[in-house]
């Protein structure tokens, strides 16, 4: 078994799509939870949070259990049914300004990890 990889990225969502957004996320497909699983990431998290600027972000965590996380997501981009799920969900998005080239969600550091 591959050591566990925790990841935590960011991005914001349009104030308008909030509701849109929580409500696609109560009940997410089960074709697209199955290629998250397919893809080795496990105990994936998205919480939302108002911070002081006015702005609602979405902080995503998960773990990831593979090899290769790059096949991986690339096997998860290429997913039919994963890619009919978001053009549901980006149009609700509102990606970092200050995210790295080719980033939709924006990766963040870990700084601190009780194991």
């Amino acid at each position: 078994m591959a050591e566990r990889q925790r990841y935590g990225k960011v991005i914001g969502v349009r104030e308008e799509k909030i509701e849109e957004y929580l409500e696609l996320h109560r009940e997410v497909w089960p074709e697209v939870e199955s290629m998250i699983k397919q893809c080795n990431m496990e105990n994936f998290n998205i919480f939302i949070r108002k911070l002081p600027d006015g702005n609602h972000y979405l902080f995503m965590y998960f773990e990831y259990t593979g090899d290769d996380i790059a096949a991986d997501e690339a096997k998860m981009v290429a997913d039919p049914k994963t890619q009919e799920w978001w053009t549901h969900c980006e149009p609700c998005q509102k990606p970092l300004e200050d995210r790295a080239d080719g980033e939709w969600w924006a990766n963040m550091e870990p700084a601190y990890f009780l194991a």
